[in-house]
């Protein structure tokens, strides 16, 4: 078992499968229950994980009351979640804690500067150091956000199920080059199309039709879901 199995063996199969009966039931007792008894304590040990593994504390003097915040923050969000996108729930509310704290960290920065902090008198400028401190905590949020968005797409396309060999092909292809998007510049269609003949050994007028076919269609609706996400 690796150190990943390891951190999300609270959150398997039985507890994806408590948050779609929830977002399908139109049943409010029901629902509740589900909740309450189910998807309660596996969200509240996702939390929990969260704040402590990216150091999320030094938001708050009470650890309790920041616990029941994000909680709030997930439970009022469930139905935003949509299992037909084939996202798993643990990636998808997984990403929503984090999302949601690292807003608030940026927020937290900004409440503790005042204008008489922001504002060089004896220059009679903007503190560029200031300025610059906040943009830089706004890219690291962007690029862990991005690397987040990754994973989701590699676990949609390894779940994927293809009809066909050649799909079979352009999907292992996809998911490799997620893999190892910092050694291949991925935002590059044209040499993205060149490893992909490689790879695949297939023409690029085969990739194409793939891609679009099946392919495209489901990395629209994943990022789609991953926006809506409001954090």
């Amino acid at each position: 078992m690796n150190k990943e199995s390891k951190t999300t063996v609270y959150f398997g199969r039985k507890e994806e499968s408590y948050i779609k009966e929830f977002v399908e039931s139109t049943d409010y007792h029901e629902r509740m229950a589900l909740y309450v008894e189910k998807i309660k304590p596996v969200f509240g040990k996702l939390v929990e994980n969260i704040i402590f593994r990216y150091d999320f504390l030094n938001l708050t003097d009470n650890y309790e009351d920041l616990h029941q915040e994000v909680m709030s923050h997930l439970f009022l969000n469930i139905d935003k979640f949509k299992p037909e996108y084939g996202t798993k729930a643990y990636s998808y509310f997984g990403t929503a804690a984090k999302r949601y704290l690292q807003q608030k960290s940026i927020s937290k920065t900004f409440e503790n500067k005042n204008i008489e902090d922001i504002y060089d008198k004896e220059k009679g400028e903007i503190n560029d150091d200031i300025l610059r401190n906040a943009i830089n905590l706004n890219d690291e949020n962007k690029v862990a956000e991005d690397k987040e968005f990754i994973k989701v797409l590699i676990e949609g396309f390894e779940n994927k199920k293809p009809k066909d060999e050649k799909e079979a092909k352009v999907l292992e292809a996809i998911v490799y080059f997620l893999k190892h998007y910092d050694s291949i510049n991925i935002h590059n269609k044209k040499h993205c199309y060149i490893l992909l003949r490689e790879y695949t050994g297939l023409d690029t007028k085969t990739i194409t039709k793939i891609i679009n076919s099946q392919i495209l269609e489901m990395y629209k609706k994943t990022k789609k879901q991953y926006i809506n996400c409001e954090l």
